[in-house]
């Protein structure tokens, strides 16, 4: 049944990519960023399948920051209408709830669906479509308008979420693939519960600081208004008194 896992490998990095495309706002229109994007992407995600089928997991889940992290990076920088702390903070978001669902399907068929890889295959082909219909439904709109306030706190938040990928990236390889360190496959779920956790407070304090930019801005223009009216006014009466 390895080609279950194959496919689930290819199915996973498809994925990714669409949901960061979700995500992020690129520089060019829609249909230019999409051919570009699968033009630079698609033989990206292929090469990294065959070696992963090539060389499995152990080896691959080391070298995968070189292999299709880095370039990914460097891809979308280049074509991201933004390049601060809310792009970095984009893309770790997208790699690091992805990594969880692929780290987190791959425990569960080894140790609940014997290893045979069908159970891994059939959670990937139901979570990551469902994942990317929720995530256009109740979060994109929102999501894109944070991005496009001017408010503070992106660099934190970038930091952050770097943070949590280069824990997950040296906990689940070093010195050994995760699955062969059953002791802390408990320490490993625990990060998998927090750090969604984090994100969601992280969105709920870039959601609060955007309500509050947007309250700040319109009482300037509120004051702006009364004392243009005022001037007016007072114009008005010093021409009546003049006349």
């Amino acid at each position: 049944m390895e080609i279950l896992r194959d496919i689930s490998i290819f199915w996973s990095f498809i994925h990714i990519l669409v949901l960061f495309m979700i995500l992020y706002e690129a520089k060019y229109t829609k249909k230019k960023n999409l051919i570009i994007t699968l033009s630079a992407m698609l033989p990206l995600i292929i090469i990294n399948g065959i070696l992963f089928v090539l060389y499995g997991n152990e080896i691959m889940s080391k070298l995968m920051i070189l292999t299709m992290s880095l370039p990914s990076l460097i891809f979308f920088l280049w074509m991201s209408k933004v390049k601060d702390g809310r792009f970095f903070f984009t893309f770790c978001l997208v790699d690091t709830l992805c990594y969880v669902i692929i780290l987190s399907t791959s425990i569960l068929d080894y140790y609940l669906g014997n290893n045979k890889y069908i159970l891994m295959f059939i959670t990937r082909l139901i979570i990551f479509p469902l994942l990317e219909i929720l995530t256009y439904k109740f979060l994109r709109t929102k999501y894109l308008e944070i991005q496009s306030s001017k408010i503070r706190g992106w660099g934190i938040c970038a930091i952050v979420s770097v943070l949590y990928y280069i824990l997950l990236a040296y906990m689940t390889s070093y010195p050994t693939f995760i699955i062969e360190r059953p002791d802390d496959i408990i320490s490993l779920v625990l990060i998998f519960i927090i750090m969604p956790l984090s994100y969601y407070a992280i969105f709920r304090v870039l959601t609060w600081e955007k309500k509050l930019h947007i309250e700040v801005e319109q009482k300037l223009m509120m004051d702006k208004q009364i004392e243009d009216s005022a001037m007016v006014m007072y114009c008005e009466n010093e021409i009546v008194n003049a006349i």
